[in-house]
């Protein structure tokens, strides 16, 4: 099973997946793949650092299903990985997308017949005291018209993800982390033993 998990810059999707992985059997993060450099705490477990000339010869070789840009770098997601996510149906596979992949990705696992094998998380943006300290602690040399800025498009993404119907588990974003992360691997079950009576 893939799942994905989608939310806006600051909104604590690494976080929710760290505690998330030992509630799910096999589960494991996925790291996509960025020309920015790793965020403090940040592992190769969390995203792979690539060159922009390392990124450009793997988009031309097509080992990306897609890339974007966002905020000045590129990040892209193996075909592989989102192929093996979508066909094992012994583990969870969770990855970090932008929102604007999660309609291609979905068009994948169609192609692939194995669109019930995939679910989207959205993780809600933090109250906006909370959300600025997230962004100032993840980037010391941002001023205050930029932390302004990306709280703004926070709430834009949290507003648009209620709008589009496109997740099926909501996330919070604040309190209690390790209760989070029980809720959403309730609700993943919950879905999970739907499908499998759905889809026989």
């Amino acid at each position: 099973m893939l799942v994905t998990f989608t939310g806006a810059s600051g909104s604590g999707k690494s976080s929710l997946i760290r505690a998330l992985t030992p509630l799910l059997p096999g589960a494991a993060l996925s790291p996509g793949c960025t020309t920015r450099s790793p965020r403090h705490g940040e592992s190769s477990n969390d995203v792979e650092s690539l060159t922009t000339e390392e990124f450009e010869d793997e988009t031309r070789r097509g080992q990306f299903l897609w890339t974007i840009e966002v905020h000045g770098h590129l990040y892209g997601t193996r075909r592989s990985e989102m192929t093996r996510g979508l066909r094992s149906d012994a583990s969870w596979i969770l990855v970090i997308l932008a929102p604007q992949v999660i309609d291609q990705l979905g068009t994948f696992a169609t192609e692939l017949d194995v669109r019930s094998a995939l679910y989207s998380v959205y993780v809600q943006a933090p109250p906006v005291d909370v959300l600025v300290e997230r962004m100032r602690r993840r980037d010391l040399a941002a001023d205050a018209r930029d932390i302004e800025r990306r709280v703004s498009e926070c709430l834009e993404w949290d507003r648009l993800a209620w709008e589009c119907g496109t997740y099926d588990v909501f996330a919070r974003g604040d309190g209690e982390l390790a209760r989070n992360a029980s809720d959403v691997a309730s609700e993943l079950r919950s879905i999970f033993k739907r499908r499998r009576v759905l889809f026989k």
